[in-house]
């Protein structure tokens, strides 16, 4: 069996385009980059809602709620967002199941140097 170096030889820095270093055309390492930081915004805010939900949940019995859950959420949902399995839950059902749970929801729009687009 043949041994592959585990050094590594080139790491691309902080606010850096590892597209580039990858190797493709500027224009589509720009738009990767771009696509690469949306979806990691829109992680870190299904995580951050994730979070508060399984705080606001925390030994709710949704079978005993009954009529009082009109979020429809059942408890294999509950269980699985409480394990942090939030897959293709959309930021609006998450937000539409905070409040449901008396928290209130707040979205707040800045520009910062990170959300920036750079090749």
């Amino acid at each position: 069996m043949k041994k592959t170096s585990s050094i590594i030889s080139h790491t691309t820095p902080v606010g850096g385009n590892v597209f580039l270093d990858l190797g493709f055309e500027p224009e589509e390492a720009a738009r990767l980059k771009r696509q690469s930081d949306v979806d990691c915004q829109k992680l870190t805010m299904r995580r951050s809602l994730q979070a508060a939900l399984t705080e606001s949940t925390h030994g709710l019995d949704l079978a005993k709620q009954g009529a009082d859950n009109p979020a429809g959420m059942s408890d294999a949902t509950l269980a699985a967002i409480n394990r942090g399995e939030i897959g293709e839950l959309s930021l609006g059902y998450l937000i539409d199941l905070l409040l449901w749970t008396g928290r209130k929801v707040t979205v707040t729009v800045s520009t910062s140097d990170r959300n920036q687009h750079r090749a």
